[in-house]
């Protein structure tokens, strides 16, 4: 099993570091009942994925929760990216937080203060 670790290079122009713009689409479940708004990639064993999974759910803001562990097709895909650290939170807009701060996650998502 591979899990990223480090974060990705980004281009000079990028003002964000934490905002990587996502290449394309994630891997989708064929049996997906909806498509949630937030899409969270991480691991099981991974603190701040739980920081961040906790936050979502405090702020009741829908997620698919995504274990790279467990889930081969996504961490191709995490790693095709180019994404070196884990959680990697997918917005609706399409833009990819890595490793985001409950800050960071609250403004990208408009929830309080920046």
């Amino acid at each position: 099993m591979r899990i990223p670790f480090l974060r990705p290079s980004l281009p000079a122009t990028t003002s964000d570091p934490a905002a990587v713009p996502v290449p394309s689409a994630p891997p989708v479940e064929p049996n997906a009942r909806s498509v949630t708004p937030v899409i969270v990639y991480g691991g099981s064993w991974c603190n701040d994925c739980h920081v961040v999974t906790r936050f979502l759910d405090r702020e009741k803001v829908p997620y698919r929760w995504v274990d790279l562990g467990e889930d081969p097709a996504a961490q191709e895909w995490v790693t095709a990216a180019g994404f070196r650290a884990i959680p990697v939170v997918v917005l609706p807009d399409g833009r990819a937080l890595v490793e985001p701060s409950v800050r960071e996650l609250a403004g990208a998502l408009g929830i309080g203060p920046a």
